[in-house]
């Protein structure tokens, strides 16, 4: 019988048995991949930003928040839930 330790699991599984899950997440710095899935900052930002690529209408809930419309510094934050109901969705599918 196999016994395996959770502590050295990956990936989604190890966070769902544990339920750590985060309720948001942030767009990962440029260059380096998002912990929670392997994504690119430029991939998830086209899954969550309302673009021509995506009708603007966006795959993934998000929100962004800021201190006023015109200033810089927002942040936006991703429901985590939505990302992997769709990047599930994508799996089932068989990744087309």
């Amino acid at each position: 019988m196999r016994t395996y330790d959770t502590k050295y699991e990956r990936g989604r599984e190890a966070s769902r048995v544990n339920q750590n899950d985060p309720k948001l997440i942030r767009l990962p710095k440029q260059g380096v991949p998002c912990e929670w899935t392997g994504l690119s900052r430029a991939k998830m930002a086209q899954l969550v930003v309302p673009s021509k690529e995506n009708e603007f209408s966006p795959p993934v809930r998000s929100v962004s928040l800021g201190p006023d419309k015109d200033s810089k510094g927002w942040t936006r934050l991703i429901y985590f839930d939505s990302l992997m109901q769709f990047l599930d969705s994508k799996i089932e599918k068989g990744g087309k």
